[in-house]
């Protein structure tokens, strides 16, 4: 019996890994949908157990919107248990994963930019989370606040002054400007579809485009400000940070994101191991005080069978 596995779900699909290894050991693709989230996730676990991997001592399983998914934790801890023999089984946020696929056990204050954002402290003052409210509410500084803030700032412009390049390049990805605001009325343009017009417009920010520049700028300060609250709340000043906004290549905004945090004072280091490895060492530990203080703050469940 294999006494550890992570799980990772993510938009995509599932990941597998196990304590000692940075690349998962399986990769299950299928997106759960938002009407059956616990069944999909639970269909995807069955595949990974049906290639013969089913028997660990321990599991846990990273979830994005763990806290607010509105699953039966018992039924879905108490299912993972049949598939996988686990005695142990803990379900988390990925945020909290995240965090400890870094800094494992020791304070730090993470943040993740990729659809969306958000920034985790974990100190000696305590447990505290900035943002990662989704795309109405906020994720500031995001992919997603990124592509939104863009679009109405490219239409703006190209009503008041037409001088400005950004807005043909975000015609190419979405139609037609004056069709805009027919197709978000209609749903025809989701949250994922604003996100993936990050590269365009970081390309356009590195490039002539004044109105793409000012956007980028005002995310890496709305990205620093998420940090440097979580840091300064939890008492956690080192922070680590990641996700794939930072994988962008973006010169701007590598450039204004250091120049916000120099501003702020933050120590910065940049996160490599992936949220699933976190998973993995959560369930290699099973129990300690801070995946009780995660519990306790409603971060994580653990069940025993």
């Amino acid at each position: 019996m294999t006494l550890a596995l992570g799980l990772d779900l993510g938009g995509t699909g599932l990941r597998a890994y196990l304590p000692d290894q940075a690349q998962p050991i399986a990769t299950i693709s299928g997106a759960p949908s938002s009407s059956d989230r616990m069944g999909d996730t639970l269909a995807l676990i069955a595949q990974f157990a049906d290639q013969g991997r089913n028997s660990f001592e321990s599991v846990c399983i990273g979830m994005s919107g763990f806290a607010s998914l509105g699953i039966d934790i018992d039924a879905m801890a108490a299912k993972i248990n049949h598939l996988l023999a686990a005695k142990t089984v803990l379900m988390a946020s990925d945020m909290v994963t995240g965090h400890y696929s870094h800094f494992e056990e020791d304070a730090g204050t993470t943040l993740i930019a990729g659809t969306g954002s958000l920034a985790f402290g974990v100190g000696p003052n305590g447990i505290f989370r900035i943002d990662g409210l989704g795309a109405t509410v906020g994720d500031f500084g995001s992919g997603y606040w990124i592509g939104r803030e863009a679009i109405r700032a490219a239409k703006r412009e190209a009503e008041i002054s037409g001088l400005d390049p950004l807005i043909r390049d975000l015609e190419q990805e979405l139609g037609p400007a004056s069709n805009w605001a027919l197709r978000f009325g209609r749903g025809e343009i989701d949250t994922a579809a604003v996100a993936k017009l990050a590269p365009v417009i970081f390309e356009n920010a590195d490039g002539e485009s004044k109105v793409a520049s000012e956007v980028v700028t005002r995310a890496s300060r709305h990205l620093v400000d998420s940090a440097k609250a979580a840091a300064q709340k939890s008492g956690a000043s080192n922070v680590a940070y990641g996700g794939g906004l930072f994988t962008s290549n973006s010169k701007l905004l590598d450039q204004s994101f250091a120049s916000e945090a120099q501003r702020a004072g933050l120590a910065l280091e940049k996160m490599t191991n992936p949220p699933g490895l976190g998973a993995a060492k959560i369930a290699k530990l099973g129990q300690s005080p801070r995946i009780q203080e995660l519990a306790e703050a409603g971060h994580l469940v653990r069940k025993l069978f």
